[in-house]
């Protein structure tokens, strides 16, 4: 099948003796476009409303470095492009990404990707099962994708992590940026850092790139704006815009976006402060599970209700699954 689909649904076959469940092969064919996408791959297996959708078409753009990015698998994944094995990741929980630049053909690729899971009380599990039925607090297992598996593109030289780190007390922005930089001795980088607060423009500058990874410190003091800074709390939960790009001979090749807000916790003789002033800590536990789909949320009004029904908590504690 193309564009997304699936030759064959996984499904579980009796344990091993280890625990180890196997999973049949899901093949999916893809043609990449490559903007940022997404193609969802639907709720994992054991779900009731597990199923692979159709996904959108994806074209692959020759000359650029593609990689295939998973949010969520569970627990042992394995990756093959047109044949060729891409590697495998163990975890239920983490982000992870395949570089498949060198196995993709122009048209017409195949992606196989293999996941396997097991009852074993080894394996980090949160509060999955690792018996065959659910009891107490112990809920039906992960298994396969859950969360979204999506195509990207970028340039040879790209921006592969950025850190912003508010500095309360001093009124600034820590920033550390990690690039992967491919240069010829006559290639020149830079990097653009614009900072904003609602229509007004706080920082903007460009520095000359030499190495992989530096950091800078960016004051956040501006005459335009009340106050000249804007803390983020509960009551007033400012917001700061952040835009970096990159550029190479001065032309952009990568463009991030990213915010932050200017505000600081600590601990004082057993007591918690927020913004150096003590704070009541309203919190609630969230399970994080649903009845029909589990750990993927089943609709995006299941997750706005989740949202409505913690209005007046200030601090949520997510048991089973990190949020988006």
């Amino acid at each position: 099948m193309e564009n997304g689909t699936s030759d064959s649904i996984p499904e579980r076959r009796e344990s091993n003796a280890d625990g180890r469940m196997d999973l049949k092969t899901v093949k999916l064919s893809f043609r990449f476009r490559m903007k940022v996408r997404r193609a969802e791959l639907g709720y994992r297996m054991n779900a009731m409303l597990s199923g692979i959708p159709e996904a959108s078409h994806l074209n692959f753009t020759k000359g650029k470095e593609s990689f295939l990015n998973f949010e969520g698998s569970d627990y042992r994944t394995e990756l093959w492009v047109n044949g060729i094995y891409m590697g495998v990741h163990e975890g239920g929980y983490t982000r992870f990404t395949f570089d498949i630049t060198e196995a993709l053909k122009k048209t017409g690729n195949q992606l196989v990707c293999r996941i396997e899971d097991t009852y074993s009380t080894v394996q980090p599990r949160g509060k999955q099962r690792w018996l065959k039925q659910n009891y107490d607090c112990w809920y039906t297992q992960t298994t396969g994708i859950w969360k979204d598996v999506w195509a990207e593109e970028t340039d040879s030289s790209y921006l592969t992590a950025l850190y912003l780190t508010p500095l309360y007390d001093e009124n600034s922005l820590e920033v550390d940026y990690e690039l992967n930089l491919w240069k010829d001795s006559s290639d020149s980088f830079e990097i653009e850092t614009i900072i904003t607060f609602e229509n007004f423009t706080i920082y903007s500058g460009k520095d000359k790139v030499i190495k992989n990874a530096f950091s800078k410190k960016i004051s956040l003091v501006n005459d335009e704006i009340k106050w000249k800074v804007r803390y983020w709390c509960p009551k007033s939960p400012n917001l700061y815009d952040v835009c970096i790009r990159i550029y190479k001979n001065g032309k952009v090749i990568d463009e991030v976006g990213s915010y932050f807000g200017l505000r600081k916790i600590s601990t004082d003789s057993g007591r918690v402060k927020l913004n150096n002033m003590d704070f009541y800590l309203k919190m609630v536990l969230d399970q994080g599970y649903w009845e029909s789909s589990l750990l993927t949320p089943p609709d995006e009004e299941a997750l706005i209700l989740d949202i409505k029904k913690n209005t007046g908590i200030w601090i949520q504690r997510s048991e089973e699954t990190p949020k988006d």
